[in-house]
């Protein structure tokens, strides 16, 4: 009796042992070594180990990989080049159903379709990583997905968008080791459509290209759409949008964007926005854009037609020192530094708008303009110019009846509205550096 307890006892030891030797999918921590070069490694390919690959699990890659390759139903899982290294993959990376992925020092290339395409998924980062010379976008994010593009990166020279946005998904670009390029690609550098966009620099959007006769036609360095809404903030570097055939950045369809530059809060840098063909910030049909700044942290200049339009029931706010330069060169008859139209309005604390080919401002078709702290000089048509429809409520109501005339219908005297500042809130980036020290230890102990 006693012997047939002992023995049952035994076999429950037994297989307890055998259960805890076995590794766990929430805290294995394999490390896979993929070399595409030589086959000097046991995997030749990154599709060859991915069945084996668990959550925690670390998969190391050298060489030069042609695959397409597909990452589904996959979670906390480590893919990219050794610490410090790049690594080369000619084909697609499709990331879908999956959770707290890290690709890290891939440089991706498709022939023949685009580079990187996220669906479905959740807290997945890109660091250091390049998607250029690709048959279609540089970067996909839709259905309901989120991605962090981090350290540095590259999204150029790609045949549709460098980075397309939809599907109430969210992008976030934190570009604190180095540059972020978003250049020389087809339709946009960055379009969303109901999704988010925070855009942290050191970032770049420049001499992206519109095309005849299509569709999206576009050429903006960043098209908003369909609601979307976004955070453009000079940080780490400078933010620059230039270039860009057919304006600089486009808000439509009751988009929203906020603006942020200069030394509101320490660290903050600059962001700029030129020489985009005719227009350099586009707000319609329902939009909002503000401009957060100081000491001339933001500056819209060098566009042929109007360095800010806000028409079709939109909305612009401009608080501190934003900086509308050298705009409306060109023969346009509507051409000015801020042109508002279409039953819009312009809200603005601060600001400075000079040496425009036209008017500083020209308010037109219902429109409305509130200004205070506003410094106007050598507009060519001078500070402010309104059709009989449009309003003015402005600090320099005594000014302009003393220089001989109010050159806008003044609804009442009763002075500019009041508004009280509220903090923004700044994506967190900690965690995503955390990460990113993580991937470094193990990338450089276990390789």
């Amino acid at each position: 009796m006693h012997g047939k307890r002992n023995s049952c006892y035994f076999i429950g030891a037994a297989l307890l042992f055998c259960l805890l030797c076995i590794p766990s999918s929430a805290s294995a921590q394999n490390v896979y070594n993929v070399d595409c070069s030589n086959g000097t490694q046991p995997f030749t390919t990154i599709n060859s180990v991915l069945p084996l690959v668990l959550s925690g699990d670390y998969v190391l890659v050298t060489g030069t990989c042609r695959e397409d390759v597909s990452l589904n139903w996959l979670t906390n899982v480590y893919l990219g080049a050794p610490w410090g290294q790049t690594m080369n993959l000619l084909g697609s990376l499709s990331i879908s159903d999956s959770q707290g992925l890290f690709i890290y020092g891939m440089n991706i290339t498709s022939a023949t379709t685009g580079g990187i395409a996220v669906h479905y998924s959740h807290d997945i980062t890109i660091n250091s990583c390049a998607s250029n010379n690709n048959s279609g976008y540089g970067l996909l994010v839709d259905g309901n997905s989120a991605v962090s593009v981090e350290n540095f990166g590259s999204f150029s020279n790609n045949s549709s968008e460098g980075i397309h946005v939809e599907g109430a998904s969210s992008l976030s670009l934190f570009g604190w080791g180095g540059l972020i390029d978003i250049s020389n690609n087809v339709l946009a550098g960055i379009y969303a459509s109901r999704g988010d966009v925070n855009a942290l620099g050191n970032v770049r959007i420049a001499n992206n290209k519109a095309v005849a006769g299509s569709p999206f036609v576009s050429g903006f360095g960043v098209d908003f759409r369909g609601a979307a809404r976004g955070l453009l903030l000079g940080l780490w570097g400078p933010f620059s949008i230039e270039g860009n055939d057919t304006g600089g950045i486009s808000l439509q369809e009751n988009s929203e964007l906020s603006v942020l530059g200069g030394n509101v809060v320490p660290g903050w840098t600059n962001i700029v926005i030129q020489s985009n063909a005719s227009t350099g910030v586009s707000v319609a049909f329902g939009s909002q854009v503000t401009f957060y700044s100081g000491d001339a942290g933001i500056q819209v200049l060098n566009h042929s037609v109007v360095g800010v339009d806000v028409y079709a029931n939109s909305q612009a706010f401009f608080h501190g020192d934003v900086q509308v330069v050298h705009n409306g060169f060109g023969p346009d008859a509507m051409r000015a530094g801020l042109r508002i139209d279409g039953n819009s309005e312009a809200f603005m604390q601060g600001g400075d708008l000079l040496q425009n080919g036209g008017p500083g401002i020209l308010a037109l078709v219902n429109s409305s303009v509130d200004f205070s702290g506003v410094v106007f000089r050598l507009n060519a048509n001078g500070p402010i110019v309104c059709d009989s429809s449009a309003y003015m409520v402005s600090d320099l109501i005594n000014a302009f009846s003393q220089w001989g005339s109010v050159p806008c219908k003044v609804p009442h005297s009763l002075g500019n509205h009041r508004h009280f500042d509220t903090a923004f809130h700044v994506p967190d980036w900690t965690r995503n550096m955390t990460l990113e020290k993580r991937y470094a230890k193990v990338a450089v102990r276990k390789h």
